[in-house]
């Protein structure tokens, strides 16, 4: 005698949709934390003779902009001029803020001895919140730079706001290890939420290169993107 055997198939509970929902969420991190670190992985590089960039007053000057809820406006404080190695990027999408609305990305820069002895000294390279950190491993590899004031005044965490889509399609091709200029204008930026007519939101850029910490990046308005071979 031949037997079936029927296995009554149940349907699914709001706990197992729970479960795949949140393996699909880890699967959607996991590939968007590799992605991310292939798109900014580039190549270490190191380059000589690099000079600190090189900025001038402007008497004022602004631009408007219609981005993320926002009304901008972003005054011209410096003309700049920077030649420099790329050691990190970090994306920065969406319009959740003021600042993610108008710069997609943060440029990790260097120049001097940082940008000279890049491939032999491991700077540890990071970006987050938009911020920019570097740490060596030994005081010799301090020494090396010319000391922890040195190392501040030779890079630099930029954010970036493209002047143009052409410029911002540039300035997205940008990775680490790239030897690039760049140059438009060090500006200040503030906004007015549009849905409740709220001001005082703000950024401003730093002017020096000699500070370090919250308000030391520098905001760029870039008009010209140029790789250097």
């Amino acid at each position: 005698m031949a037997y079936k055997r029927y296995k009554m198939k149940k349907n699914p509970t709001f706990f197992d949709a729970a479960v795949l929902a949140v393996f699909i969420l880890c699967l959607v991190f996991v590939a968007g934390y590799f992605l991310q670190r292939f798109i900014h992985s580039g190549t270490r590089n190191s380059i000589k003779g690099l000079k600190a960039p090189v900025q001038h007053e402007v008497d004022g000057g602004t631009v408007h902009m219609d981005k993320g809820g926002y009304d901008i406006t972003i005054t011209f404080k410096c003309s700049y001029d920077i030649d420099a190695l790329v050691v990190h990027t970090k994306d920065y999408r969406g319009d959740s803020n003021m600042a993610d609305a108008i710069s997609p990305v943060d440029l990790g820069l260097a120049w001097g001895k940082v940008a000279e002895l890049n491939e032999t000294v491991d700077f540890n390279w990071d970006q987050a919140s938009r911020r920019c950190y570097c740490e060596v491993n030994s005081q010799e590899d301090m020494y090396l730079v010319g000391g922890e004031d040195f190392l501040n005044q030779s890079f630099s965490n930029n954010h970036i706001i493209p002047a143009e889509e052409n410029v911002k399609r540039d300035v997205q091709r940008i990775r680490r290890g790239d030897h690039v200029r760049l140059r438009g204008y060090l500006v200040n930026v503030d906004g007015v939420e549009k849905k409740s007519g709220q001001g005082g939101y703000y950024w401003y850029s730093s002017t020096t290169r000699e500070d370090s910490g919250d308000g030391a990046c520098e905001i760029i308005y870039v008009t010209n993107v140029d790789w250097i071979d």
